[in-house]
C-alpha cells in the first residue's frame, strides 16, 4: 500500500519539478540575454565592408568615382561629385529640400585642388540642418569643400525611422570615406551628437590603405553614452523589446518650433533606438582599435548640463586617448543642439569662429 502511495505521488512531484526547472531555465536565459546582450555587439565587425548594404554601396561609389586623379581636372571631378549626389538624392521619395546629402564648395574653389576636406555626420533623428549654417560658414571661411552625409531614412517626410539599421550607419561611413578620398588627400570630420561615434569609426579606419587620413575631429555634443542606465541593453538580442517597453513603442518629444518639427524626426519608432545604440557602442569601441592617435587634434564642443547625452561619459571616453591635442569648448545652452538657425542662432557665430580657428591651428600633412 505504501508502495502504491509513492507511485501515485511520484508523477505529481516529477511534473512539478519539471515545470519549476523549465521556469528556472527561462528566467536564466532571459537574465543572460539582458545582462550579456550588450556584449553581443563584440561579435559584430568594425568594418563597414562586412555589412552587405555598406559593402555594395562602397563598391558602387568606387566604380562611379573611378577617376584617374592625374588625368582629370580638379574642377571636372568636383563638379561630377556635386552633381552625382544631387541627382541621386533627387530620386529619394519624400526627401525634404535642405536635408539632402550634399557636396558643397566655397565660392570660387570648385575648380581647385584642395589639401583638406570637411566631412559632416549629423545626429540621430536629424540631418544637415541640425546646426546649419555653422558648417557651411566654416567651409566658406576656410576654403574647404564639405560633404554633408545623410543616414538613410533621415530627412524623409513621414519616416519614423522604423527601418533604420546598423547597416544604414555603416553605409554612411563608407560613403563618406569614398567621397573624402575624391575631395582631398586629407579629411577633417565633424560629428554632431550620434554623428560623433561615426566620426570616430571613420578616423579609426583612416590609416588603412587608400583612405584620406583624418587628422582633425570636431565633436559637437557627442553621443558617447546616454544619461539613462538602460541604453546599452538596447544593443542585445532583446534590444528592440527593451526599447519598446521603455518607450511604449515610440520615442516622442515636442519640437521647439515649426522648423524643428519639419526637419527632425520627433516621433521615432522604438526599432530605431536599437540601431542608434549599436552605432554609438560600435563607434566607441572602434576608436579603441586604432593603435595611436598622436597625430589627431580633437575639438570637443559641449554643454556640461546636456540632458540628452551624458557629458561625463564623453569626457571619460575622450580622455582615454592620447590625442595630439584635446580642446574642450563649453558653449552655454539650454539644449542638446548648441547652435544653428533653427534651435540656437545666437551661438552660431561663436561656434563657427572657434571651429575655424581650430582648423587653422590643426596641422595637415603638408605643414
Amino acid at each position: 500500500m505504501k508502495l502504491k502511495r509513492r507511485i501515485l505521488k511520484s508523477p505529481f512531484k516529477v511534473s512539478e519539478r519539471l515545470r519549476f526547472q523549465r521556469f528556472s531555465l527561462v528566467v536564466i536565459v532571459v537574465l543572460a540575454l539582458l545582462l550579456l546582450g550588450p556584449w553581443g555587439l563584440y561579435l559584430k565587425s568594425f568594418d563597414p565592408e562586412d555589412y552587405q548594404g555598406a559593402r555594395a554601396r562602397g563598391q558602387l561609389l568606387e566604380k562611379i568615382f573611378s577617376f584617374n586623379s592625374s588625368a582629370v581636372e580638379p574642377g571636372t571631378r568636383n563638379r561630377f561629385l556635386s552633381e552625382h549626389f544631387q541627382l541621386e538624392e533627387g530620386t529619394v521619395a519624400g526627401l525634404l529640400p535642405g536635408a539632402e546629402k550634399l557636396v558643397q564648395f566655397p565660392p570660387g574653389t570648385e575648380a581647385l585642388a584642395n589639401p583638406r576636406a570637411l566631412i559632416s555626420f549629423h545626429g540621430f533623428q536629424a540631418n544637415r540642418q541640425e546646426i546649419s549654417p555653422v558648417i557651411e560658414d566654416v567651409s566658406t571661411q576656410t576654403g574647404m569643400p564639405v560633404f554633408f552625409s545623410r543616414v538613410n531614412h533621415h530627412g524623409v517626410q513621414g519616416d519614423d525611422l522604423a527601418g533604420l539599421s546598423l547597416d544604414d550607419y555603416m553605409q554612411a561611413v563608407i560613403e563618406a570615406e569614398v567621397t573624402a578620398k575624391q575631395l582631398a588627400p586629407e579629411a577633417a570630420v565633424i560629428g554632431v551628437s550620434t554623428g560623433a561615434p561615426m566620426a570616430m569609426l571613420m578616423a579609426a579606419r583612416s590609416k588603412l590603405n587608400g583612405r584620406a587620413p583624418v587628422k582633425t575631429l570636431i565633436l559637437v555634443s557627442p553621443n558617447f553614452g546616454l544619461p539613462r542606465w538602460d541604453w546599452k541593453f538596447m544593443i542585445g538580442p532583446l534590444g528592440t523589446v527593451i526599447a519598446r517597453v521603455a518607450t511604449g513603442g515610440h520615442h516622442e518629444w515636442k519640437p521647439l518650433n515649426e522648423e524643428q518639427a519639419k526637419f527632425w524626426v520627433h516621433r521615432t519608432s522604438a526599432f530605431a533606438l536599437r540601431a542608434m545604440a549599436e552605432i554609438v557602442d560600435l563607434g566607441m569601441r572602434a576608436g579603441k582599435t586604432r593603435a595611436d592617435w598622436h597625430d589627431v587634434d580633437v575639438l570637443w564642443v559641449r554643454n556640461p548640463q546636456d540632458d540628452v547625452v551624458d557629458a561625463r561619459k564623453a569626457e571619460a571616453y575622450l580622455r582615454g586617448f592620447q590625442f595630439r591635442r584635446l580642446e574642450i569648448f563649453d558653449l552655454a545652452a539650454d539644449n542638446h543642439i548648441l547652435a544653428g538657425r533653427i534651435v540656437k542662432p545666437e551661438n552660431s557665430a561663436r561656434l563657427t569662429e572657434r571651429i575655424v580657428q581650430f582648423l587653422k591651428e590643426s596641422k595637415t600633412e603638408s605643414n
